[in-house]
């Protein structure tokens, strides 16, 4: 009985363990070295250094293309819309199998003139 409750236990802590492949994916399309779990800081420092503020809409398009990002069918651009707010999603992989994932929003903010004034990061936590 003892070593079948061990054996679900390890069973569910490395289900809930599983590597967030959004965190590889964001560090790919930022540019930053591979590593640990991404903080939102250190996501954000690397995309104001793809997508410098005071960038035109077109840039930011071209920038974030290159990036690769919405290519692979797990992230996407939305540009600014009335608002002047356009996001990047870098979405959780449901092939991959974890308890807890996450994905990242950024928040793209363009001035009046329609350049980019800030990015903020979000990471959401998913999971039953």
């Amino acid at each position: 009985m003892h070593r079948l409750i061990v054996g679900a236990l390890a069973l569910v802590a490395l289900a809930g363990c599983e590597s967030n492949t959004a965190d590889v994916r964001l560090r790919r399309h930022l540019g930053m070295a591979p590593g640990e779990a991404v903080t939102e800081a250190e996501a954000r420092s690397a995309a104001l250094r793809l997508l410098p503020p005071g960038s035109d809409e077109e840039t930011v398009r071209i920038a974030v293309e290159r990036a690769g990002i919405g290519a692979d069918g797990l992230s996407s651009y939305y540009p600014p819309g009335q608002d002047g707010e356009g996001f990047i999603l870098v979405g959780l992989d449901p092939n991959t199998f974890g308890v807890v994932k996450r994905e990242f929003v950024l928040v793209l903010q363009f001035d009046p003139r329609r350049r980019l004034k800030d990015i903020q990061v979000q990471a959401r936590l998913t999971g039953l």
